[in-house]
Order: C-alpha cells, then sequence, then structure tokens
C-alpha cells in the first residue's frame, strides 16, 4: 500500500516534480498551493496518469502563520496519517514585505509556515511507520546568518541577505526538531537540490524574465529530485539529516542547538498566536 505525502508548494517546479513522481510510486498524495489553476492542472495530470483518486489539492496561502493553521486544519480533515511532509514553497522577495503578523516574508516564508505545517502535522506524522519531512533549501551551499539586531530587516533590505537568513531559519528549525523533548518521530531532511529549471512564481514580470534565462542553464526538475525521492521512500535514521546535491552534509557544521533555541522562542509567539510581538 503506498505511503501518503503532502507535498506545501507542490503545483509548480521542484514540488509539482516530487508530487507527480510520488503519485506514480503509488502514494496518495496532497498538493497545497495558492493557485487553483495549478491546482486544477495538477488534477488534470493525475488524472491523466490514472491516479486521480489518489490526488488532491488544498488552495492555501502559505505566507502567514494564520494562512498556514487554516491549511493544517484542511489537512487534518483529510488525512489521519501522513507518512511524508515536503517543504518547499519559497518566493524570493524583491522588495521588503511584512506580512500582516509582522514577519518579514522570507522569514515567514522559510521558517513560519514550515515550523506551523511540521508541528501542525505532528500527530499524522506519529501514526505513520517511518514519518520524514523533507524541506528544500540551500543546506551547505548559502552560509546565512540570523540578524538578531535587525530580525525584521528593517534596515538596508537586500533580497539575497533575506533569502540567506531565511535558510539558515530553516536550517534552525530542523535542528530545533531534531533535538526537541521529546524526542519527534518524524526523521528531518535538509535537502539542497542545486540550481533547478523550476517555477519563478510570485516574481513582476522583469524578474520571470530573468529567471527564465537564468534557467535555460540550469538543471531540469526530473535530475533534482531524486534526493528528495530516495528519503521519502527510505527515510533516514538519524533524527536530522542534511543532503546537497546528492551529498550528505555534515549536520555539525551549522547544528547550533542554542540559536535553534534562540529562534523557536522568538518565533514562537508569531507561531502560536499570529499576532505582533
Amino acid at each position: 500500500m503506498g505511503r501518503t505525502t503532502v507535498v506545501a508548494g507542490g503545483t509548480a517546479g521542484l514540488g509539482l516534480g516530487v508530487a507527480l513522481a510520488r503519485l506514480t510510486a503509488g502514494d496518495a498524495v496532497t498538493v497545497v498551493g495558492r493557485d487553483p489553476g495549478r491546482g486544477a492542472a495538477f488534477l488534470e495530470r493525475a488524472a491523466a496518469a490514472g491516479a486521480r483518486e489518489r490526488a488532491t489539492f488544498v488552495a492555501g496561502d502559505l505566507t502567514t502563520a494564520a494562512g498556514a493553521r487554516e491549511v493544517v486544519a484542511r489537512l487534518q480533515e483529510r488525512h489521519d496519517v501522513v507518512d511524508a511532509l515536503v517543504l518547499t514553497a519559497y518566493a524570493p522577495q524583491l522588495r521588503r514585505r511584512v506580512t500582516a503578523e509582522g514577519v518579514e516574508a522570507s522569514l515567514s516564508l522559510y521558517y513560519l509556515a514550515r515550523r506551523v505545517l511540521g508541528e501542525g502535522l505532528e500527530a499524522q506524522l506519529d501514526r505513520a511507520a517511518r514519518p520524514v519531512i523533507v524541506s528544500l533549501n540551500g543546506v551547505g551551499v548559502v552560509h546565512g546568518r540570523m540578524r538578531w539586531d535587525d530580525l525584521m530587516l528593517e534596515r538596508g533590505y537586500r533580497v539575497v541577505e533575506a533569502t540567506a537568513q531565511g535558510g539558515r531559519a530553516a536550517e534552525l528549525l530542523a535542528v530545533a526538531h531534531a533535538h526537541a523533548t521529546p524526542p519527534r518521530r518524524a526523521r528531518y531532511v535538509l535537502v539542497h537540490p542545486g540550481f533547478t529549471r523550476t517555477a519563478a512564481t510570485g516574481l513582476p514580470w522583469p524578474a520571470r524574465a530573468l529567471a527564465h534565462v537564468a534557467g535555460l542553464a540550469a538543471q531540469p526538475v526530473a535530475r533534482a529530485i531524486p534526493p528528495v525521492l530516495r528519503v521519502i521512500e527510505d527515510p533516514p535514521a538519524a533524527p536530522l539529516t542534511a543532503i546537497d546535491r546528492g551529498r550528505p552534509v555534515d549536520v555539525a557544521s551549522f547544528a547550533d542547538v542554542a540559536e535553534a533555541a534562540r529562534l523557536e522562542e522568538v518565533m514562537t509567539p508569531f507561531a502560536r498566536s499570529g499576532t505582533p510581538r
């Protein structure tokens, strides 16, 4: 019997590639995305492959904790068990944007939404035989840092720095999960697939055009997703694993437990209530 896989950001790019591959493998697959048109297209592709009864689309906005909580509620209604939660949702923010909850948008997408999804589906994951959470970000490549004196990037916003901080936050989220008390059953895997030809969603037209040109030199999705598919099929034994373009990354190189705990404490009011500190 196939697994149940949930893919956040599964209507385009890498997320869509993972979702379709898992359908082919026999999983029940639920994708989460903002665009109903893309969701319908996913369901049409599932139907064409003879897998419509195993495919579900959940419309939701993961840019805020409140939106992520609404998605969690819908997923809880649909699934008693989740074997794999794949976290891919992210869109570069060319200009500084703050959510209604007071969180800088990159930090909200990279950290807050992923945290709410992981925590909200913990019971479903715990019911699986070998549960795994797979988070796609630049582990081992982009050496981001938390800007503790300006966490919401109010001073001199730059998209590269915002993305790097978001990626670092996603790493620390994984570290916190792996060191939780009591221990969590789901294994956590950070995967950097490499430069991939994917959808430039959420960008204005000039940036989408540049992304398209750059993407001509990137690897296709089919070549990028095997590391993700492997850990879904066979989750690692370790609480935390990191993979950079198919190669293992030493977890000790980024696993600062104290910093992970600090970020968890700072962001808990947002994760739990969605209200500004």
